[in-house]
């Protein structure tokens, strides 16, 4: 159905997008946007924008970033 074998082995263990963390409905032409933007951060060394653009893709990530900065 387009999944592609990680969506049918989340089907297969019992897991959704949500339960492993992943924004509901998000689509592989949104994960490469998202994967292009972090790679982009990345090699300009834009730690914050890296942080930012994981907020919005990674819901979990947000209360991990205070825990890593506090540390």
């Amino acid at each position: 159905e387009g999944k592609g074998a990680e969506g049918a082995r989340g089907r297969e263990s019992g897991k959704g997008n949500a339960e492993c963390g992943m924004r509901e409905a998000l689509t592989l032409k949104e994960l490469r946007k998202h994967i292009k933007r972090l790679v982009n951060f990345a090699e300009a060394g834009d730690g914050e924008k890296i942080r930012e653009e994981l907020k919005r893709v990674v819901p979990e990530y947000g209360p991990q970033i205070t825990q890593i900065d506090a540390d």
